[in-house]
């Protein structure tokens, strides 16, 4: 599937329709011959499952693999690569893979630049002699302030070896813990073109609060938040919902998106990201596979298995952060009615009372009588509005 964290698996009693079509591919790294590149995740995602995936490449396609991790990940490294099939021991013996920790492979938390190039041309000279195609590295920096106490120094003198040891047979991805790096860090990484690890296409680090930055908080203040969005249908209120969407994926979340096939929001949403839509409609009775692997289609007028697509959400991601957008309540009063919305609404609050969980639920305010409005308004500690002054607070609940 296109999105990096893993989506929905719509459970049933005997069988799981939707497991295999929204069982997520494990992400792919692709570096050309010579490759130097330097990448971002955040806490939240899960960067051994692309790690893995991209050491586990390496090997197959007769590469020397080498690992620098973080210390604090000394415990897990070798389970998780273990579990994503891996064969550690025999890897490890034969000499096709070196797995160090920061602290061994930079002794001293000083980055020499003489002292990393001539190693880099040691292991270099070394899986040539012993035939492997390249020498492909992962430098997992983590947290950059606990390897380097100077990291002025560090960028400094990361340039020069950059510079020093450049040629097609080595090919290297050093990665760091975007949420732990400061400003004039993020400015230094910038002049080396970084990239961000999990999202595909473009990426700029004001997407890690694109959206929460418009209702005046952190990103950590708006996880867990379950806002009602009201829009006019005259105005971009699109744009505010894409934002929603990139900061969640920029902060390492599952995306998931429910929303009728055809609407503004799925059109712009689909010509933008690379989700999987949950498409809610009339023409189905039961969870169908549509017609393109990024269309399941859910029965419209059957809260229950609205509730239960939800209920599957929320338990296929027991440990990860989740930002879902349902869209909208509108169009399920009109197909159902207010009172079964009404309630559904209260099962649904109620079921993504999860503070990992952050949803924006859609309504077109003008399409409904005042007082279906103000009682659905009651529902939500949070609400904003997007018209033509663009995104307004209406009101948010305090974060502890």
């Amino acid at each position: 599937m296109h999105n990096f964290f893993g989506f929905i698996a719509y459970l049933f009693k005997d069988t799981t329709i939707l497991e295999t079509l929204c069982e997520e591919a494990i992400p792919r790294i692709s570096l050309g011959e010579g490759a130097h590149v330097m990448a971002l995740y955040t806490p939240k995602a899960d960067k051994f499952r692309v790690f893995s995936a991209y050491i586990h490449e390496g090997l197959m396609d007769g590469d020397k693999v080498a690992y620098i991790f973080p210390d604090p990940d000394a415990e897990v490294v070798k389970r998780v690569l273990r579990e994503h099939e891996v064969d550690v021991e025999n890897y490890v013996k034969n000499g096709s893979l070196i797995l160090l920790s920061t602290s061994e492979w930079y002794r001293g938390g000083v980055y020499d630049s003489d002292v990393v190039s001539r190693n880099l041309l040691k292991e270099i000279e070394n899986a040539k002699e012993a035939g492997y195609k390249h020498l492909r590295m992962i430098v997992d920096y983590g947290d950059l302030h606990q390897v380097f106490k100077d990291t002025k120094q560090f960028f400094d003198e990361l340039r020069k070896a950059t510079e020093r040891v450049v040629q097609p047979y080595l090919i290297i991805l050093r990665t760091f813990n975007v949420k732990v790096l400061r400003e004039e860090e993020i400015q230094w990484l910038k002049e080396y073109g970084v990239r961000n690890l999990f999202i595909s296409g473009s990426f700029s680090f004001e997407m890690l609060d694109a959206f929460s930055r418009r209702l005046g908080l952190r990103h950590d203040e708006l996880v867990g938040k379950k806002i009602l969005f009201e829009f006019d249908t005259a105005s971009n209120y699109e744009t505010a919902v894409e934002d929603f969407v990139f900061e969640g994926r920029s902060n390492g979340e599952s995306v998931v998106t429910f929303t009728r096939r055809g609407s503004g929001l799925h059109s712009d949403l689909a010509k933008r990201t690379a989700l999987t839509f949950l498409h809610l409609t009339a023409q189905v009775s039961v969870p169908t596979i549509g017609t393109s692997e990024d269309q399941i289609l859910l029965p419209a007028n059957d809260t229950s298995l609205l509730l239960d697509a939800l209920n599957n959400v929320v338990k296929t991601q027991p440990h990860s952060n989740i930002s879902i957008i349902f869209d909208s309540l509108s169009d399920l009063i009109l197909s159902i009615g207010f009172e079964k919305t009404y309630k559904f609404m209260r099962y649904a609050l109620d079921m993504l009372s999860s503070s990992r969980v952050t949803a924006l639920f859609l309504l077109n305010p003008n399409a409904h009588d005042p007082k279906v409005t103000s009682s659905l308004r009651n529902l939500f500690s949070n609400q904003v509005t997007y018209g033509k002054d663009g995104l307004q607070v209406i009101k948010l609940q305090k974060t502890s």
